[in-house]
């Protein structure tokens, strides 16, 4: 344990004598379906939407070429003051005048037929990342969703073998004590014990990887630390 200990203060930088209080990790996928979390991926993981984005501007892209097939109105007005001195009756001082031109293309060589075949491809190719990029994150919260589960369903049968084993060792050590038992049952019942215990905490360490694993494929374990939302309870003091 010191050793330990020794080894937590040169990694987190902690000067002086400390104790380390348990904590229970907050896990916050407890009652949700798979089908859920991949929806909270979808809306918060930062691939998708950069994805989401360059497809929508790709649509937009295409929207701009095909418009330039349509005729466009172009509108200008001027108005205009001479102020000369000495004047001259036939001199025009003041005028205005509006100029409304509707421009339309006759021949272009292809050339826009061209930029909306373009604009078309790259939002296909948009729509095709945006569904790679979806399925890579579907994919991945997939497996740390079953990741997951494996461990957190394991803790109950460790528990109760804990349970087992403390009852056990408590009954070897009570028949020591009235002879019933010798040194080597009370060796088996601890070694028993401890192995329990440790698979338990190998267990519950794993599980709780699990959470910041599915936390980091659906996108919000740095909306989580950022909040303090990953364990409640727990402290370093």
């Amino acid at each position: 344990m010191k050793i330990a200990k020794a080894q937590l203060s040169r990694d987190v930088g902690i000067e002086g004598n400390f104790e380390i209080i348990e904590s229970k990790i907050i896990d916050p996928y407890l009652n949700l379906t798979l089908d859920q979390i991949k929806a909270i991926a979808k809306e918060q993981r930062a691939e998708i939407k950069i994805a989401q984005i360059s497809k929508e501007i790709a649509r937009k892209n295409v929207n701009y070429a095909i418009g330039s097939f349509f005729p466009y109105l172009s509108l200008s007005i001027t108005y205009q003051r001479l102020d000369q001195d000495p004047s001259n009756e036939m001199t025009n001082k003041e005028s205005k005048y509006a100029i409304a031109s509707i421009n339309f293309p006759i021949f272009e060589g292809g050339l826009r037929r061209a930029e909306v075949g373009e604009a078309k491809a790259k939002l296909r190719q948009a729509e095709l990342q945006y569904e790679d990029t979806l399925k890579e994150v579907f994919m991945d919260v997939e497996y740390a969703y079953h990741n997951y589960i494996t461990f957190k369903d394991t803790i109950k049968s460790l528990e109760d073998e804990v349970t087992y084993a403390r009852d056990n060792f408590n009954s070897v050590s009570k028949q020591y004590q009235h002879g019933l038992a010798n040194s080597i049952d009370v060796t088996d019942a601890n070694t028993f014990l401890v192995t329990a215990e440790r698979k338990l905490m190998e267990a519950l360490y794993n599980y709780q990887l699990a959470v910041i694993r599915l936390r980091q494929a659906t996108g919000t374990l740095l909306k989580a630390f950022i909040n303090n939302e990953m364990f409640a309870g727990g402290d370093i003091k």
